[in-house]
Parts: structure tokens; sequence; C-alpha cells
């Protein structure tokens, strides 16, 4: 009787089942690590403008004490002067900062903002809010992400 060395058919079949199931699993990773990527960046995007204008509002006190800086969601903002040209009033200033952001929060996917000032004595509470459209993880359907910073100017 002879001998046969080597593989069957059968047996590259099942190596070739095991490799196809092993390359679905890593795509399946790959493309979980790009959403949370796509995500992780838009959340920091958001963090970033969030901060952005509790800065601009640091330095231009006067209009957050009146409360220039109060915005609804939803609402436009708009300038007259552009301030980056020329000198500004407070109010000014504060309306250009808010127009200014806007533009950057529709940077984000179905991005918008708001800016909520409650004045208490010499401090004023400041609250922002800020909502984009997200991939979740387990989810190819959009959903919303929002992030809210409060601080004390």
């Amino acid at each position: 009787m002879k001998q046969y060395a080597g593989f069957t058919l059968l047996e590259i079949l099942v190596a070739l089942a095991v490799l196809a199931i092993g390359l679905l699993g890593a795509a399946g990773i790959m493309l979980n690590s790009t959403r949370m990527a796509s995500s992780s960046y838009l959340e920091a995007a958001a963090q970033q403008y969030a901060y952005e204008i509790t800065d601009k509002m640091r330095v231009n006190q006067t209009a957050v004490q009146a409360g220039s800086y109060a915005l609804a969601s939803g609402a436009s903002a708009s300038y007259s002067t552009d301030c980056s040209q020329q000198a500004c009033t407070a109010t000014t200033m504060a309306q250009y900062d808010l127009a200014q952001w806007q533009k950057e929060i529709a940077t984000l996917p179905n991005g918008s903002g708001s800016i909520a000032t409650t004045a208490s004595g010499s401090v004023t509470n400041v609250t922002v809010n800020i909502s984009w459209g997200d991939v979740k993880i387990h989810s190819l359907a959009n959903a919303s992400a929002s992030i809210s910073i409060t601080t004390q100017l």
C-alpha cells in the first residue's frame, strides 16, 4: 500500500475557511477602530470650541457681565464690524466672537451650540453646550453627542 504525503483538498478548504473567518474579524475590528477615532476627533474638536469661547469671554468680562455672550440653542449670531480688522466695543466684540464660534461649530456634523450666562454678584456662571451628530460604535445610524462645560468668570 502506498503512503501519500501532503494535504488533502478537505484540509485545505478547512484552513481557508478558518483564515476567512479570521480576516472578517480583523476587518470588523478595523471598522470599529475607525469609528471610534472619528468619534474621538469630533469630541476633541467640540471641547476645543467650548474652551475657546470661554477664553474669549474671560478676556471680554464687560460683555459677559452685560449678558452679551448669552446665545440660545438654534439662535443665529451676526456681527456688523470685523473686529479682527479694527477696534470694537465690548458688545461688538461679543457679537463677532459668537458669530466666529458658530462658524467653527458648523464644521461639526449637525453642530449647534448655546451659551447660558447667570450673574451672581461679581461672578458670572457660564455654561457652554455643544451638540453634534456622531456615529456610535455599535450602530451605523447617526446619533447625537454633546458636551457641556460650566465655569465661573
